[in-house]
């Protein structure tokens, strides 16, 4: 990935650089940036997709291994079919979202996610080891979900010079209640009512990141017009 992005990632035109994205701002104006819907969407989606990732990363081998009473080495085969499926579409469906526009990518990805939990609680599933390993690896967009919702969301929400905070902001709010306070809760409910209630917990953190797709604004014509503003503004200078 380093040599990628040295290889093909631009930097951007100088003019931008010092007269658009490092311009100064007061503190006022970067908690503005809370204004924006998008923006405060965004964190709660990262709080969907952050609830997600940790519940079912710590709760899902507890579960195939003392409630589906799979071996470790079962459990591992499915978590690493399941993040190397996260892996390729991470690369994949970010990309398709520059086509199709970044809700309807969101909504199928947030749908794909909740499966992955949903799949481990079918006892069938665990005869036909092979298949649940692929649903797994088909349905983990988890890669995908955070590029646009912690990133690509929020920078093309507001303008360039907040662009950094946006992102910032979706991530600490993400990082401080679902991946901090939400973990906790779920330890606290399957040591009160078994480890399957976390699965369910895990799959409610993607329905949160798709009912927060169905509020978003689209962003990626405006981002292209930000972006056609930009290169007409170097050109004038």
């Amino acid at each position: 990935m380093a040599f990628v992005i040295w290889k093909f990632v631009k930097e951007p035109p100088a003019v931008v650089r010092e007269g658009v994205e490092h311009k100064k701002a007061s503190l006022l104006e970067y908690l503005s940036v809370m204004r924006y819907r998008n923006v405060w969407l965004c964190c709660l989606g990262s709080v969907g997709f952050m609830s997600w990732l940790f519940v079912l990363n710590v709760f899902a081998p507890l579960y195939i291994t003392q409630v589906a009473h799979e071996s470790p080495t079962t459990a591992g085969f499915f978590l690493g079919a399941s993040g190397l499926g996260s892996f390729f579409l991470g690369f994949l469906l970010p990309s398709l979202s520059d086509r199709l526009g970044r809700k309807p990518v969101l909504l199928m990805m947030a749908a794909m996610s909740a499966l992955v939990p949903l799949a481990y609680l079918v006892p069938a599933f665990y005869a036909h080891r092979w298949l649940l390993a692929g649903v797994v690896f088909i349905a983990n967009t988890g890669q995908g979900i955070a590029a646009l919702i912690m990133v690509l969301v929020p920078t093309e929400s507001v303008p360039p010079q907040f662009r950094a905070t946006s992102i910032g902001a979706a991530t600490l709010v993400g990082e401080v209640f679902g991946a901090t306070a939400v973990p906790v809760l779920a330890g606290m409910a399957a040591e009160s009512r078994g480890l399957a209630v976390t699965m369910w917990m895990a799959a409610a953190g993607s329905a949160l990141v798709f009912v927060v797709a169905l509020l978003l604004r689209e962003t990626v014509r405006k981002g292209a017009e930000m972006a056609a503003t930009e290169r007409a503004s170097i050109a004038l200078t």
